[in-house]
C-alpha cells in the first residue's frame, strides 16, 4: 500500500504516516509539502472516479494524524506549491498555472490562473515571486504571486528544464533538472550565470528517477530509484543518497515494498523476500518496525526459518540457496549452481532443506551437503510450490493445477486432483504457494486463474484449503490480482508456531482429560509436555515460574479430543533463555485445570 513515509536522514526509524493510496487501484499521491512551523503535511492526489480522474489537496499533522481533504475535484495537477503565509495553494496543469485559497469551500473551489505550459513550480513568498519551468519552450519563467509581470528568466540552450528542485532565496540560486542532458543545473534568480551543477549519469540508475532533492548544507543529493514501467527499466524501489560529487552512494531504505514474494513467520516477527528490491526484510506481525536485513540480492523468492536461529532463502537470479542470522548478518552460500530455483521448505527435526528447481524437487542437509533429487516432472514448470508435514514425514508439492504428496525421500507419490475443474484452461491456472497447518491437519494453497478468452489483466487470485488427503476442498478467500502476479507466498499464523501442540500417534480418544508427566524430567534443553482431551474445547497450556508469574503460553486455541504433545525449549514468550530451576506447567481445558512441576537443569 502506497502512502507517506518518514525516517531519519540515514534511513533509520522508518514510519508510515499516511496510508490508503494504491497505484493498482489508480489512486496516487503526486507530491508533498511540509509546514514544519505549523505542524502540517500537505499533499496532492489523483484518484479514479470512474469515467474521470479527480485531483485533490489534502493535509494531516506531521505524525499523519487528523488527515483531511481541503478541497477536491480539480481538473489536473502536475506539480504544486504552498504559500502558507497567504493560505494559498499553487499548481500546474498541462495548460495553466492555477492558485486558490486553502480555506475555501472544498465543494466549489474558485481559483485564478494564467495560461502557461508549465511543468514544475516553486514560490519565493517573501520576494512575491513564482518560478516555473516550461519544457516545451525550453525556458524558466517567473511572475508575481498574483500572476502579473510575467517574464522569461532564462532559456536552456541544450535539453529542457523539467523539475525545480530548490529555490535557494538566501543564496540567490535556482536549481532544476534537465533530462535532455541528464544534469542538474543552476543559475541566479535573475537567470544569469547558468551552469551544470550535477551529472545525473554519476548515479548509474537502472530504473526510473521519480524524484530528487538537494541538501546543500549536508552536501548530499537524495533520489528515488523507482521500479519504473512495466517489464522494462526495473529499478530497486529504494530511496538513495550520495555526495554531490556522486561518491559514497548508499541505499537508505525501501519505503514501499515493491514485490514481496515469499513470507515466513517466527514468534512475533514476519520475514519476507522482495524480488524487485533484491532484499530480505522483516517487521512485527502488525507491520510496524520494518527492517531491511539483507540487500544486493538478484531475485530472492522462497524464504524459510530454522527454529528461530537462521533465515534461509532462494536467490533465483543467481541460482543459490543462502542463509543468514536472523538480523541479516553472516550471509553464506548453502547451495549454488541451481537451475531457476523458486520455493524452499525446511525440515528442522531432520536438518534438511527442500527446494524446487525447473522440473525437479531436491533436498540436501542444512549445510548444503548430500544434494539429491526426490521428484521430477515436466509439469513442475513453472517452478513448483512445496510444503512439509514434518509430523507425518510427508512432502507436498504442486504441478500446475494438481497437488502431490510423497514420503520425504520422494517415494510413494500420490496425486490429488483438487483443481480438475481448471484443467480446461491448463497453463492459465496454477498453484502459486502451499502451507501446512500441523494442528488442524489441513493444507492451504494459493492459485491464480487467468482465462485466455478474456483480454487484458483480468484475473482472480484465490486461497483454498483442504484436509491433508485432499478431501473437503473449500475456497476461503478470493481477490483480484494486480496484473499477473497473484499471491506468491502464504504463511499461517498459529500462536508461537515453534511450540505447536500436535496429536500423538495414539488413535484412541481418551476417556478423561488431564496433564501427563513431561519427558524428560529433569531436562536440560528440551522437554515434551503431554496432555489428553476427552472432549473438544478451548485449551490453554502455560508455563509459570515458582512465583506464580506466567513466562510462556504454549497453546491457546480450540482443539479436538485426542492425545497431544507440546515441545518446550526453556525459553520465555520473547524467545529469551530462562534460568535453571523449578517451573510449573498448567493446563486449562473444558473439564478443569491441572498443574505439574518441571525441573530445568543447565
Amino acid at each position: 500500500m502506497a502512502g507517506i513515509h518518514r525516517s531519519d536522514l540515514d534511513g533509520s526509524n522508518t514510519e508510515t504516516l499516511v496510508e490508503g493510496y494504491n497505484p493498482s487501484r489508480r489512486a496516487w499521491i503526486i507530491d508533498i509539502t511540509l509546514d514544519v512551523a505549523g505542524g502540517k503535511i500537505y499533499w496532492t492526489t489523483r484518484g479514479d472516479e470512474g469515467d474521470y480522474f479527480a485531483f485533490n489537496v489534502e493535509r494531516s499533522d506531521l505524525d499523519g494524524s487528523n488527515a483531511e481533504i481541503l478541497f477536491y475535484g480539480l481538473n489536473y495537477i502536475e506539480d504544486s506549491a504552498l504559500d502558507l503565509v497567504s493560505g494559498k495553494v499553487y499548481w500546474t496543469d498541462t495548460e495553466s498555472i492555477n492558485w486558490a485559497d486553502l480555506g475555501g469551500d472544498d465543494h466549489d473551489v474558485e481559483y485564478e490562473y494564467i495560461p502557461s505550459s508549465a511543468s514544475s513550480i516553486a514560490l519565493d513568498v517573501d520576494g512575491d515571486k513564482m518560478y516555473w519551468t516550461n519544457p516545451d519552450a525550453q525556458t524558466i519563467q517567473r511572475a508575481g504571486l498574483n500572476g502579473q509581470n510575467i517574464e522569461e528568466t532564462l532559456t536552456v540552450s541544450e535539453g529542457y528544464p523539467e523539475e525545480i528542485l530548490l529555490l535557494d532565496v538566501a543564496g540567490g540560486k535556482l536549481y532544476w533538472t534537465n533530462p535532455g542532458t541528464q544534469t542538474i543545473q543552476r543559475a541566479g534568480l535573475n537567470g544569469q550565470n547558468a551552469e551544470h551543477f550535477f551529472d545525473l549519469g554519476q548515479l548509474h540508475l537502472t530504473g526510473w528517477l521519480a524524484g530528487i532533492a538537494l541538501d546543500l548544507d549536508g552536501g548530499k543529493i537524495y533520489w528515488t530509484d523507482s521500479e519504473g514501467r512495466r517489464w522494462i527499466d526495473w529499478g530497486t524501489g529504494t530511496l538513495q543518497r550520495a555526495d554531490l560529487d556522486g561518491q559514497n552512494r548508499e541505499v537508505l531504505f525501501d519505503p514501499i515494498v515493491r514485490r514481496p514474494h515469499g513470507i515466513t513467520l517466527d514468534k512475533d516477527k514476519m520475514y519476507w523476500s522482495d524480488s524487485v528490491a533484491g532484499s530480505i526484510q522483516r517487521a512485527n506481525l502488525d507491520g510496524s518496525g520494518m527492517e531491511v536485513l539483507v540487500t544486493g540480492l538478484d531475485e530472492p523468492k522462497g524464504i524459510a526459518l530454522t527454529a528461530g536461529r537462521k533465515i534461509y532463502w532462494i536467490d533465483s537470479g543467481t541460482g543459490k540457496i543462502q542463509a543468514a542470522d536472523l538480523d541479516g548478518s553472516q550471509v553464506e552460500d548453502i547451495v549454488t549452481g541451481l537451475d531457476r530455483p523458486s520455493a524452499i521448505a525446511l525440515d528442522r527435526g531432520r536438518a534438511k532443506i527442500y527446494w524446487s528447481e525447473w522440473e525437479t524437487i531436491r533436498r540436501a542437509n542444512l549445510n548444503g551437503s548430500q544434494v539429491e533429487e526426490i521428484a521430477h516432472s515436466e509439469r513442475l514448470a513453472p517452478p513448483a510450490a512445496i510444503a512439509l508435514d514434518e509430523d507425518s514425514a510427508k512432502i507436498y508439492w504442486s504441478e500446475a493445477y494438481a497437488i502431490f504428496h510423497a514420503n520425504l525421500d520422494g517415494s510413494h507419490p500420490e496425486k490429488f486432483d483438487i483443481l480438475d475443474w481448471l484443467k480446461v484452461f491448463d497453463w492459465y491456472s496454477w498453484i502459486k504457494s502451499l502451507a501446512i497447518d500441523p494442528v488442524g491437519r489441513r493444507i492451504y494453497w494459493t492459485s491464480l486463474y487467468d482465462p485466455p478468452s478474456i483480454g487484458g489483466p483480468i484475473m482472480s487470485s484465490q486461497i483454498f484449503r483442504s484436509n491433508l488427503d485432499g478431501t473437503n476442498v473449500e475456497q476461503i478467500q478470493s481477490m483480484g490480482a494486480e496484473w499477473d502476479w497473484g499471491a506468491t507466498g502464504i504463511a499461517l499464523y498459529i500462536p508461537h508456531p515453534t511450540s505447536v501442540a500436535t496429536p500423538s500417534t495414539t488413535p484412541a480418544i481418551p476417556t478423561t482429560s488431564g496433564l501427563d508427566p513431561n519427558f524428560p524430567n529433569p531436562f536440560n534443553a528440551h522437554t515434551q509436555i503431554a496432555y489428553r482431551l476427552a472432549a473438544p474445547g478451548p485449551v490453554r497450556l502455560e508455563i509459570y515460574n515458582v512465583l506464580g508469574q506466567p513466562v510462556r503460553t504454549l497453546v491457546n486455541q480450540f482443539q479436538p479430543a485426542g492425545f497431544y504433545q507440546v515441545p518446550w525449549d526453556a525459553r520465555d514468550q520473547r524467545g529469551a533463555a530462562l534460568a535453571a530451576g523449578v517451573y510449573l506447567t498448567r493446563l486449562r481445558h473444558p473439564d478443569g485445570t491441572q498443574t505439574r512441576r518441571l525441573l530445568y537443569l543447565k
